[in-house]
């Protein structure tokens, strides 16, 4: 099994065993960080990249200045979106955030919102699909990374 392969189960695996959103949101949040660690392994030494310690945001800037993916890309506008959400939730976890996944849903599926998203099942199952279209096209930066790796900064 290739690691892309490895890596699509294991994203998988955790956002269909969930059934709600805040813990689907949570989970790819999860798995957007690690990601993006891979991707600052491939540039820094894992030693530098962890003594640097850094918080979510200041790693998609790392990585906009390592990569193809810009910050002010479409992928990741909607990164730092989720990233906005989760924080939302994460420091008032009475917050209600599915106003905001319906908008990040209507923003993955092109301005576009099945008609029936007031559904749990067909909100829950667009959601995933959103993060699986987001943590997929994170990946491909991620494989694009280590087509273009130059030497590592030690």
């Amino acid at each position: 099994m290739t690691e892309s392969e490895r890596t699509f189960n294991r994203i998988q695996s955790f956002i269909e065993r969930s059934d709600s959103d805040e813990l689907i949101l949570l989970k790819s949040h999860l798995l957007i960080e690690e990601i993006f660690d891979r991707i600052l392994y491939l540039k820094l030494t894992k030693e530098i990249a962890d003594k640097l310690n850094l918080a979510f945001f200041k790693k998609s800037l790392l990585i906009s200045g390592l990569t193809l993916c810009k910050h002010d890309s479409e992928l990741m506008s909607n990164i730092l979106l989720v990233n906005r959400i989760r924080n939302k939730f994460a420091h008032n976890l009475e917050e209600d955030i599915r106003e905001e996944l319906v908008k990040f849903i209507k923003i993955l599926h092109g301005g576009e919102l099945p008609k029936t998203i007031n559904q749990k099942k067909t909100y829950i199952n667009s959601l995933k699909r959103s993060f699986y279209f987001l943590l997929g096209n994170l990946w491909s930066v991620y494989q694009t990374s280590i087509i273009f790796e130059d030497k590592k900064i030690k």
